[in-house]
């Protein structure tokens, strides 16, 4: 499904968070057994999409109990057609050209929930809150934030999780926070975690640390397509709890793994350097963590044109200044993520600047810009 951008999201947040009260009357008005029925649909299709399955049936009970009122607690029996209550989406025989059957799922839900029928759209409602609600319980919860208050805040000490604990929550407090219960904490999940506060590995193979991204990749997804599903969700702490702490989460470890790629390709550089291999151009995919998208992403410049060109250091420094300008007035990335990627423009900037070894050449076109500039100051003090 197509990812949400964060001013989305959050105003969904805002917009909707009210209306789980009114989802929770809905579902407590019908009696057990269509309550039953509707949590026993929820569960297949969650069944149908984690097994990827190309078709999925699900269907809407006999009768339902629609209200007839928004303000007052009363509701009329009515009753469904068997064509209505059957419903399928997606076919066994599917072209490569098809579109995705969570967006057909999708399209579908939202189609019988604007249907003139009553009856019809009251059952589409029902099945999308418990349809979230389960597909929402399906996550892990993780483990709470210690405040830096806690009062058992020294029984933690031997956690090494704690450095990494009070960087996630430092961030979480940069996020919009108006959506926040002051009561409710935020939680984390220990077992993705790959790199530590510092942005260094702590697992043996970088692999491992791919898969764990992975994984959170996988959970920020799963909860955006809750909150499509149902965007009443939203006013649920588990909701709420989940998407806040995977979120400042996803951002801190996204960030860290994007630093530490970029190391690496410092490294192959200089690897590359000393080996004459990058005498026919260069070219740079710089990885970078958009809080806004909530995405990993590459921002691509050119170092070295195609040719036969000898490597110099100075010209990674010369290319990181362009980017640089490029980056600073590119208007599809917000203060944060400029901020990100510029340190990892100028992480890379850096390790090439004034480098003996590598650089003879970039050094002395620096050194000589550097006397020039020395000897126009020198020649102005003397005008005067």
């Amino acid at each position: 499904m197509n990812t949400f951008d964060r001013a989305t999201e959050l105003d969904i947040l805002g917009r909707f968070s009210l209306r789980v009260e009114y989802k929770e009357s809905l579902l407590q008005a019908q009696p057990q057994t269509i309550q039953n029925f509707f949590l026993g649909q929820a569960r297949l299709i969650i069944q149908a999409l984690d097994a990827g399955k190309q078709r999925i049936r699900f269907s809407f009970p006999e009768y339902v109990l629609r209200p007839l009122s928004s303000k007052e607690p009363l509701y009329q029996k009515e009753s469904l057609s068997p064509r209505h209550r059957r419903q399928q989406v997606g076919r066994l025989l599917r072209r490569n050209d098809s579109p995705d059957l969570i967006q057909n799922l999708m399209d579908r839900l939202f189609e019988l929930r604007r249907s003139a029928n009553t009856a019809i759209s009251t059952c589409a409602d029902l099945l999308c809150f418990l349809l979230a609600r389960q597909l929402l319980e399906s996550l892990p919860e993780g483990k709470p934030f210690i405040s830096q208050g806690d009062p058992h805040r020294d029984s933690y000490a031997s956690n090494p999780d704690i450095a990494l604990n009070q960087t996630i929550q430092s961030a979480s407090r940069n996020l919009e926070t108006e959506f926040f219960n002051e009561k409710m904490s935020c939680f984390y999940l220990p077992q993705w975690v790959a790199f530590n506060s510092n942005g260094e590995l702590i697992l043996p193979t970088e692999q491992e640390a791919k898969e764990r991204i992975q994984c959170m990749r996988n959970y920020m997804h799963r909860l955006l397509l809750v909150l499509a599903i149902d965007p009443a969700i939203t006013g649920e702490n588990a909701f709420r709890q989940r998407y806040f702490g995977m979120v400042s989460q996803w951002t801190h470890q996204g960030r860290a793994y994007a630093q530490y790629q970029t190391l690496q390709i410092i490294h192959t550089i200089r690897q590359r350097a000393q080996q004459n291999s990058l005498n026919r151009g260069l070219s740079l995919s710089l990885p970078f963590f958009d809080d806004q998208a909530l995405e990993l992403r590459t921002f691509d410049f050119e170092v070295i044109p195609p040719g036969r060109i000898l490597f110099e250091p100075f010209f990674v420094v010369q290319a990181v200044e362009d980017a640089k300008v490029r980056v600073s007035g590119d208007p599809s990335l917000n203060d944060t993520t400029k901020h990100h990627l510029l340190a990892e423009l100028d992480l890379l900037q850096k390790s090439f600047a004034f480098h003996q070894h590598f650089a003879p050449i970039g050094l002395l076109l620096q050194s000589n810009a550097i006397l020039s500039n020395l000897n126009h100051e020198v020649q102005r003090k003397i005008s005067r």
